[in-house]
């Protein structure tokens, strides 16, 4: 057999590298100015990034910063937008910080104690990275799936035998010394196990509430600005795209809209305009603006698709 034809035995390392240093790039955007909560919201994720960046001080002082948090809240309400906000101002400011999220692809099996064994082999892996200088934060979204109720109708043995491998390693983050900080994520806080989320394991539970009104109108304002700045960026041109806006009619029409809502809102207004100088290439020479009209059109459009078609028959074409 020749050197070509010789098959590979190499074994493939499907875990994180060792150590990690993000490029600088990486972690730019979102920062936490990037977010649209209220002052006094941001005010508690910035105590988050000075808490880490911090762990020293809070030793010499005979204490420990905060290590492990829970964020809660509805679908859309901004909590991994608002995880990596805090990911990249800690990386922004001590590059020597690793982020681990986990991924139950493929770290969850339904073979009996291979789910537990994966979950410890993760864990030890930011442990070495830990050991050789590293803040590293481990972020799990959609943390109910390992840390449901025990004997609940939802969890069976190897879900407790999880559980019990994640509620060790939440001890071990929250000991001395340890350079460890633990995020998850739920929409559903009244499926956690108890245990699991007691003082000693889960420092902090955050609530990511429903944009009010001040948060609508942030939301659609970081998000205009960033379509306008990239826009003006790529097109060499200072042109406003939405024109015209009266933002606080577009702020009442969408009471009740979550972040990912109002995103989506944008991103539909930007796409159908970008579509009418697809079939319209003449308008690359003057580019249409996006009108208070075609927001609200949009904003009306989806709020009929979210609460609307999930009440008529499948197969129903909406008009």
């Amino acid at each position: 057999m020749t050197e070509k034809e010789k098959p590979n035995t190499e074994k493939k390392d499907n875990n994180l590298p060792a150590k990690y240093v993000p490029p600088a790039d990486d972690y730019k955007y979102p920062l936490l100015e990037d977010l649209a909560g209220t002052p006094e919201f941001k005010e508690t994720l910035e105590n988050i990034c000075t808490n880490i960046t911090n762990s020293e001080v809070f030793r010499m002082m005979a204490s420990e910063p905060e290590k492990s948090y829970i964020f809660v809240g509805e679908p859309g309400t901004g909590k991994t937008f608002a995880l990596k906000a805090i990911r990249n101002t800690i990386m922004g400011q001590n590059p020597n910080t690793g982020f681990m999220p986990y991924d139950i692809g493929k770290y969850g099996t339904a073979y009996i104690n291979v789910g537990a064994v994966n979950l410890q082999k993760f864990f030890d892996l930011g442990r070495k990275n830990a050991n050789d200088g590293f803040n590293v934060i481990y972020w799990f979204d959609e943390i109910d799936a390992l840390m449901s109720k025990r004997m609940s109708s939802n969890s069976h043995k190897e879900d407790d035998k999880v559980l019990e491998c994640l509620m060790k390693n939440l001890q071990n983050i929250n000991s001395y010394g340890v350079s460890e900080y633990f995020f998850g994520a739920t929409n559903f806080p009244d499926a956690l196990d108890k245990a699991a989320i007691r003082s000693g394991r889960i420092d902090r539970i955050i609530t990511f509430p429903k944009p009010d009104e001040y948060g609508i109108k942030k939301a659609y304002g970081l998000k205009i600005n960033s379509a306008n700045t990239s826009f003006n960026k790529d097109y060499g041109a200072e042109l406003n795209l939405f024109n015209d806006i009266n933002i606080d009619k577009i702020v009442t029409a969408s009471e009740g809209f979550n972040y990912a809502d109002i995103e989506d809102v944008v991103k539909r207004s930007l796409r159908n305009n970008a579509l009418k100088v697809v079939k319209s290439p003449d308008l690359l020479a003057n580019i249409p603006q996006i009108t208070e009209k075609q927001v609200l059109y949009e904003i009306d459009r989806l709020r009929k698709e979210k609460y609307e078609t999930t009440r008529r028959p499948i197969g129903y074409k909406l008009k």
